[in-house]
């Protein structure tokens, strides 16, 4: 058979179910035959098309990111998205779950101790004032929070990992969808802090568990390299992010001193 032959095939089936499909979506399960990939144009053209259309893979999405994180990744990014909610549409839906759930219980979010952390810590309360009302614009709108910080993380991952061959906006995917269950696992432990008196216990659990599982996508997803470099190169990116996050604050506070 001739390249041109199994090109031609290639077309004309679905990148999702693999079924015959010749017309602009597949007769099989829906999906667009037409799809790329991953670029900033797609990315925000699905995001504005499904971020809020919830109901449409959530759940499926749930289960699947917990199943089997990094295949999931996987299939989306190679075209198989039918049956995945959004990246974007996942990560603000289940953010806005937690805050909204952690507010419930009266339980502090992440961006809400770290708040806290920096007014014990702030020395000259006038010159911090201004930090401290746009930190508490941040601990009040979370799930905008954690999707601005997604930006950090991928750039992280992308350095460390570069030689994977994947774009940055591939990266951005993945964080979407590891923030996103991330948030899953703080709502987790949010309700169990109901039932658990002990707070610290409570923290720690939550920081081992949503650690773990981004390593652990990390550590599956990218498969290039001995599985002990891959570990050092998470550690690396997770110190990089931080970084590149540590500074940001640092210049915004410079801005509003100033």
């Amino acid at each position: 058979m001739s390249s041109s032959k199994v090109d031609k095939a290639d077309e004309s089936s679905c990148q999702n179910c693999g079924a015959p499909a010749d017309a602009n979506f597949c007769p099989n399960c829906g999906q667009k035959t037409r799809l790329q990939r991953i670029s900033l144009t797609t990315l925000l053209q699905e995001t504005s098309a499904n971020v809020f259309q919830i109901n449409r893979g959530l759940f499926y999405s749930i289960i699947e990111f917990t199943r089997r994180p990094a295949i999931s990744v996987e299939n989306y990014l190679s075209n198989k998205r039918k049956q995945y909610l959004q990246p974007v549409a996942y990560a603000f839906t289940l953010a806005s779950f937690y805050f909204l759930l952690s507010r419930l219980v009266d339980h502090n979010t992440y961006f809400d101790s770290a708040l806290e952390g920096f007014v014990l810590a702030s020395s000259d309360m006038e010159n911090d004032k201004l930090i401290i009302e746009r930190l508490t614009w941040f601990t009040r709108n979370y799930a905008f929070t954690a999707l601005l910080m997604v930006p950090f993380f991928s750039l992280a991952t992308f350095l460390v990992f570069i030689n994977e061959k994947r774009n940055y906006l591939e990266h951005v995917v993945l964080n979407l969808y590891i923030t996103g269950h991330q948030s899953l696992i703080y709502a987790f432990f949010a309700i169990a802090s109901v039932f658990i008196s002990n707070a610290d216990l409570v923290e720690i659990l939550t920081l081992f568990f949503s650690v773990a599982y981004a390593v652990y996508v990390l550590l599956t997803f990218f498969k290039a390299q001995h599985l002990a470099l891959r570990l050092i190169k998470v550690m690396l990116g997770y110190g990089i992010s931080l970084t590149l996050l540590v500074i940001s604050i640092g210049v915004i506070g410079l801005v509003y001193i100033n």
